[in-house]
């Protein structure tokens, strides 16, 4: 699926410049005008207030850094994550066959995740002018973009191999498990793309959701933590 999405975001450009060509640009802006013209993308798109927005997250990993002197792993990802908005649904028949748009990030509501286990403050957005997200008539969106992440990781030996053992734990800061749950799109991180590393071999990969208590509040808080088993080479 993230392979797919990723696909989706690259081609998109051109699948709009040619409807738009083919003489399609005022069915688009009436759509956009149809859709954002009472949206508020500070509201969480729930249309019944007792059932969670549900969301999917992956990761396909690009490179990484393990300085076990620091105890950081430093990586760059793509990260894919999906959800439906009840809003930003329409009938493609009455915009010339329209089923998607493009349309910058922060117009629209997402799920705010953040990395718990990270070793300094970061944004896991792109600037507004250089993030996409994918609106389908369905009122699915697909979000996808490159983040560079910085996690703490101890130096750890696991298992007569030495491996060392590093993980991401991404998930919200503001809303519980009651307001937006979050599943992973796979068992596993997309090692599709990565580029490889002098030091260090991947040995085994994990993505898991993970449902949390914690002292101060009686909802529950979810994240998917993402593991990466080293062995140095």
């Amino acid at each position: 699926m993230l392979r797919h999405g990723l696909i989706c975001v690259v081609f998109l450009q051109q699948f709009i410049a040619l409807a738009l060509s083919e003489g399609s640009y005022p069915y688009y802006a009436r759509l956009y005008n149809d859709l954002f013209q009472d949206y508020n993308p500070r509201l969480l798109p729930a249309k019944d207030a007792s059932a969670p927005v549900n969301s999917t997250i992956g990761m396909t990993l690009i490179n990484l850094k393990l300085d076990t002197s620091a105890g950081s792993l430093y990586t760059n990802v793509w990260l894919q994550q999906d959800w439906h908005d009840f809003r930003l649904q329409w009938d493609p028949e009455g915009y010339d066959g329209i089923t998607q748009i493009t349309v910058p990030y922060d117009q629209v509501w997402r799920p705010d995740m953040s990395l718990f286990n990270s070793d300094k403050p970061q944004d896991m957005n792109p600037p507004s002018d250089e993030g996409n997200v994918v609106v389908f008539s369905s009122g699915n969106v697909l979000f996808v973009r490159h983040v560079g992440l910085s996690s703490l990781c101890m130096p750890n030996d696991q298992g007569p191999n030495g491996e060392q053992h590093c993980e991401m734990k991404i998930g919200s800061w503001v809303n519980s498990g009651y307001r937006l749950d979050v599943y992973n799109s796979n068992d596993k991180i997309d090692l599709t793309s990565y580029a490889g590393n002098p030091d260090w071999t991947i040995t085994k990969t994990l993505a898991k959701r993970h449902v949390r208590h914690y002292s101060c509040c009686p909802e529950p808080y979810v994240d998917i933590t993402f593991s990466i088993w080293f062995k140095e080479k």
